[in-house]
């Protein structure tokens, strides 16, 4: 043993707890004060997206206010309304009408990850809350994994998912694509009046939860604020796994309870006509617990020494506790016209601070062969946080330069975030009494990699440049990027890696766009768009370190990383009208030094240990395309209130440095919904189809790879409002209890898994809202 056992504490931080929750409260009695006094406004409306999708407002793809239709790459914006109507209870069902677009979720204990945006996903995409980031996603062994899930859609007014590249506006974070939330704001629920109050419940049968959303705003002329408090708590998500055993032959879905809670407040002040304060506070926490019936297991491993001797190991009980956190104090100020040439801006000053904690608790029983088992308790926790403080600036000046107008957009944005990782636990003989940390293969605590700091600085300059009558649109755009990597040791990390040198890094990158819209007519209009992008080298694969001397193996630092750099090219056509609106894109996306983690790099007898370490690969290239529409088929066909939807999504990806499929790329996806809804708007119904291809072995890298079956279902989704204050929304999933998988969840599972049962979805389930609001 070469140190005592010992429990690491956090420290404590800036933003306690204490603080934070006295900082809800006071909000909250500040903003719904008002309201018990005040008389209900039965005015009072909550905001309708009833916008076409091409008609729809995105910021960013621009950094500016745009309709969908005016810009130059693929870009999908979900509304408030929208994700109620399809009645979404997280980021997977916010997606799965969306081609090209998944989310993975882990059968196991740990959830929902986070996007996979045209075969790209993980720390590669963009996660950004009103313009802060979500924290890095990070995971190691059985027992850790932080993923991305922070994000609470009953504070959400709409989301914004931008495909492809997007380095030239967001930097490094954003080669694979932005997802943006964007919260609500009071003047979204107030509309003139002076109050507004609304109570939100729901039900999933999928996963026994339920939800209550408290929504409460009150304004003036010139000051506003409101206040979203939602409580959800629910079970396991239900699979179709048919085997209830209480061993590792389950396939059923474990046994978990999960609760969640947040908060989001917003105060407004109106200086001018048109500049805006905001303060906003924003809190997350999540908890679930998992009886890990999965885990229950015999193994036996054979020793070399005595002959014919094993080890024989019973896991017994296994149960884990997940928690996750989020913090958030962001200030806006939003102005016009402050300075001459300046026409409008936005100023952000954030601090974020995010903590996932996973703890196991562990019984089991072991002995070598001809004696008895010895029973013990193993108990292991993981920590990983981060706190993340920044501004950003960005600015807008319109010119006119002889016959064309330009909108130039330009900033810049400051950000500094402190990572901490820990591994900790412990090993009791329940029999004797005596307690050790180590629990093989570590030797407790541990760090994955050193304390880490990291400092991004970004300026950035567009220019959407209108010629012949606005007719075409020029959309250049420039950033520069510098990222810096501090690492410092502390005796945990040394001791872990005797001997091993720790890397700092300092990069600097620069990512154009160019982006083209050329409108045939009003109706039709053709776009294309090339960017660059780039992604630093992420602090865990830089300084990456863990040795165990008994299995043989390594993990060692990579100084010499380089930034992952893509070249991305899309184009389209856009057409639109009374009837409805069509848009077809295809793209080609090419990723150089292309950072694959924990590679072998070396194996006995050239070194003592089998080595381990994250290296740049050569080449990985995507392509494909992706087809949206709708279409009002009154205006076509003269069927009142009847309209369609339609998506589908094809993409095919290639390793070139193994000359391989790439497994990360979604099967294709078709998508179609027809809707009915009154001539008043009192009720409406859809059914949407979902046809889903098979891969084809020939795109799945891996010999004894599980490939799905396609798979068709069918959702019905039906919404009332029976008296202005009083709406239900309601939907049965899976109508004809398909039994599927979804490549996402699968894969990397192996054909020959007798447990595959776990990973399938849910059967025919129902879910309802009630809304009630004054």
């Amino acid at each position: 043993m070469r140190r005592s056992t010992r429990i690491i504490t956090p420290p404590s931080k800036p933003l306690t707890a204490a603080v934070r929750l006295a900082l809800f409260a006071g909000v909250g009695i500040t903003i719904f004060a008002p309201l018990v006094e005040a008389a209900p406004d039965d005015d009072a409306r909550p905001p309708v997206v009833a916008e076409r999708p091409a008609e729809r407002i995105t910021v960013t793809a621009t950094k500016q206010p745009r309709q969908v239709s005016e810009v130059t790459g693929a870009v999908d914006v979900i509304g408030a309304e929208q994700l109620d109507r399809e009645l979404t209870r997280d980021i997977k069902d916010m997606v799965r009408y969306l081609p090209g677009v998944s989310v993975q979720q882990n059968a196991g204990r740990f959830g929902l990850s986070d996007f996979n945006i045209r075969g790209l996903s993980g720390n590669r995409v963009l996660i950004e809350i009103d313009g802060v980031r979500v924290s890095d996603r990070f995971s190691i062994g059985s027992f850790a994994n932080a993923n991305r899930n922070f994000v609470d859609l009953d504070t959400v007014k709409a989301v914004e998912i931008l495909r492809g590249s997007a380095s030239s506006l967001y930097g490094s974070n954003a080669i694979g694509g932005v997802v943006t939330f964007l919260t609500k704001d009071p003047e979204d629920y107030l509309n003139g009046s002076h109050g507004y109050f609304r109570v939100k419940a729901g039900y999933s049968e999928v996963d026994q939860s339920h939800t209550e959303t408290l929504t409460g705003a009150f304004g003036g002329s010139r000051f506003s604020a409101m206040a979203v408090l939602t409580f959800e708590q629910g079970n396991e998500l239900e699979n179709q796994g048919s085997i209830n055993s209480t061993d590792a032959s389950r396939t059923a879905a474990n046994p978990q309870d999960r609760q969640a809670q947040s908060a989001l407040a917003k105060l407004v002040w109106q200086l001018r006509d048109s500049d805006t304060l905001r303060l906003i506070a924003d809190q997350f926490d999540s908890e679930t617990t998992t009886e890990s019936f999965y885990s229950r297991s015999t193994s036996i491993m054979p020793l070399s020494n005595p002959p014919g001797a094993s080890i024989t190991t019973r896991v017994l009980d296994l149960d884990a506790d997940d928690e996750q956190q989020r913090q958030r104090l962001q200030f806006d100020y939003e102005f016009t016209d402050l300075l001459p040439g300046i026409n409008a801006g936005l100023l952000q000053i954030y601090q974020q601070h995010s903590e996932t904690t996973q703890q196991t608790s562990e019984f089991r029983e072991s002995g070598m062969t001809g004696t008895p088992l010895t029973p013990s308790q193993r108990w292991r926790e993981f920590r990983f946080e981060q706190e993340l403080s920044g501004l950003e600036l960005t600015l807008t000046s319109p010119a006119t330069l002889g016959n064309s107008r330009h909108t130039f957009t330009y900033g810049f944005e400051y950000s500094n975030a402190e990572t901490e990782q820990l591994r900790d636990g412990y090993s009791r003989n329940l029999m004797t009494g005596a307690v050790t940390n180590v629990v093989m293969p570590d030797v407790f605590p541990v760090r994955d990699f050193p304390l880490s700091e990291t400092t991004e600085f970004g300026v950035y300059l567009q220019d959407e440049m209108a010629l012949l009558d606005g007719r075409l649109l020029l959309v250049p755009a420039l950033r520069y990027d510098r990222y810096q990597l501090d690492s410092r040791s502390d005796a945990i990390f040394v001791e872990d890696n005797p001997g091993i040198a720790i890397s700092d890094l300092d990069h600097s990158h620069s990512s154009p766009k160019l982006g083209v819209l050329y409108k045939l007519s009003e109706q039709h209009s053709l776009f294309t768009q090339y960017t660059e992008g780039f992604r630093a080298p992420p602090v865990n694969d830089v300084n990456i370190g863990f040795t165990n001397f008994a299995f043989g193996y390594t993990a060692i630092p990579n100084p010499d990383l380089k930034p992952e750099q893509s070249r991305n090219v899309e184009f389209g056509w856009r057409t639109r009208g009374d009837w409805g609106f069509a848009e077809l894109t295809a793209f080609h996306n090419q990723y150089d030094d292309f950072i694959e983690s924990l590679s072998v790099v070396s194996m006995p007898p050239a070194t003592p240990l089998m080595v381990f370490q994250s290296r740049n690969l050569t080449e990985v290239s995507i392509e494909g395309y992706e087809l949206r529409a709708g279409f009002d088929l009154q205006s076509l066909w003269h069927w009142p209130g009847v309209s369609i939807r339609l998506a589908y999504g094809h993409a095919e990806g290639t390793d070139e440095s193994l000359d391989q499929p790439l497994n990360s790329i979604d099967p294709d996806k078709l998508v179609l919904g027809i809707a009915w809804d009154s001539a008043g708007g009192d009720w409406g119904l859809e059914l949407v189809t979902t046809d889903v291809a098979k891969k084809h072995a020939s795109d799945v890298a891996g010999s004894n790879a599980f490939i799905p079956d396609g798979y068709t279902t069918f959702d019905l989704l039906a919404r009332w409002r029976f008296t202005d204050h009083v709406r239900v929304q309601a939907g049965v999933f899976n109508l004809s209890d398909e039994k599927y998988w979804e490549w996402a969840d699968v894969r990397g599972q192996s054909a020959s898994s007798t447990t595959l049962d776990r990973y399938t979805r849910p059967g025919r389930n129902a879910a309802v809202n009630l809304i009630v609001s004054f």
